[in-house]
């Protein structure tokens, strides 16, 4: 194996998943990021990531890979810095979307970094569909996902907020939605997450209401609805923690209406595996001083879901 900056950059672009960002973040030309990897794929005799034009992905031999870099940077930054017997000190990734990151990560993250100020911390952001595929594949060590119906059982969850997902047009608008469901709603130009937890619980939600929807847009990421309906494209549905606090919050306006949407929880995820990690253990067990001091701005009460750590570590 060779140095440590060749597995600085299977690092980064396991988490990035994007060589001209990982070429930025390390200071280095993307072609020779692109012959890192080679070279060490060469050297593995396995492919560590598949790559097209548009895409970037880690195979089944980069998820083991990844994994094991990341033991071996922690481990050397533990070394390197000299940590103390007793102090917490490593590397903390973090994986969210946009939008969290704004509003509900510097809350969680608040008392953490003043009690752990040796940890780095590295934040990643992307779609939301992402998010407990990057805790399988090794990337992030915790993500703040929307939590779907079926959670896998062997992920951990404490849930810190719920979310409604509401009607939003730009202030201003003259496309109407009236506030009762009917066929007329059938005439309104929706704009729709193309994909995801919140698309299924919008379809499922308008099966209910017997209402076939006129799609006028989709797009991928709750973000990218807002600045669709921003356009005056229609009616957008998106999670309201998105609409009320999200960049163009100022430009829309929540559409009221006489019907309950649905709602989520969003929740800090987790693996077992991970939680044998200093940070990872210590930024776990914030999460409780976080509810005792009530400080995150409308987090609602959590639970704890999955495998329990005191649990875990009495097996």
């Amino acid at each position: 194996m060779r140095s440590l900056d060749e597995l600085r950059v299977v690092d980064r672009l396991a988490a990035t998943r994007h060589f001209g960002r990982t070429s930025a973040e390390l200071h280095l030309t993307p072609s020779t990021v692109s012959r890192t990897i080679s070279r060490l794929e060469a050297e593995l005799g396995e492919r560590l990531f598949d790559r097209d034009r548009r895409t970037v992905s880690l195979t089944p031999a980069g998820v083991r890979f990844s994994a094991f870099v990341t033991q071996v940077l922690d481990a050397w930054r533990a070394y390197s810095e000299g940590e103390a017997e007793g102090e917490v000190g490593g590397r903390l990734a973090i994986f969210c979307t946009v939008t969290a990151s704004q509003t509900i990560v510097p809350d969680v993250l608040g008392r953490f970094r003043d009690r752990y100020p040796g940890v780095e911390l590295v934040l990643s952001t992307g779609y939301a569909a992402e998010a407990l595929e990057r805790l399988e594949d090794g990337s992030a060590d915790v993500s703040v996902a929307a939590l779907p119906a079926r959670v896998p059982r062997h992920v951990l969850t404490r849930t810190i907020t719920t979310t409604s997902l509401v009607p939003v047009r730009p202030r201003g608008s003259d496309v109407v939605l009236p506030a009762v469901p009917s066929s007329a709603w059938s005439d309104v130009p929706f704009v729709l997450p193309a994909s995801g937890l919140s698309r299924a619980l919008v379809d499922r939600w308008f099966r209910r209401l017997r209402v076939q929807p006129s799609v006028a847009a989709e797009a991928e990421g709750h973000e990218a609805v807002l600045s669709l309906v921003a356009l005056g494209c229609g009616i957008g549905i998106v999670p309201e923690l998105v609409a009320r606090q999200g960049p163009l919050a100022a430009r829309l306006e929540v559409v009221a209406v006489d019907v309950d949407l649905p709602s989520f929880d969003i929740a800090v995820c987790t693996v077992p595996d991970r939680l044998r990690a200093g940070p990872v253990a210590a930024f776990w067990d914030s999460l409780d001083d976080l509810e005792a001091g009530g400080q995150a701005r409308g987090l609602a009460s959590r639970r704890a879901t999955g495998v329990d750590r005191a649990a875990m570590a009495s097996k």
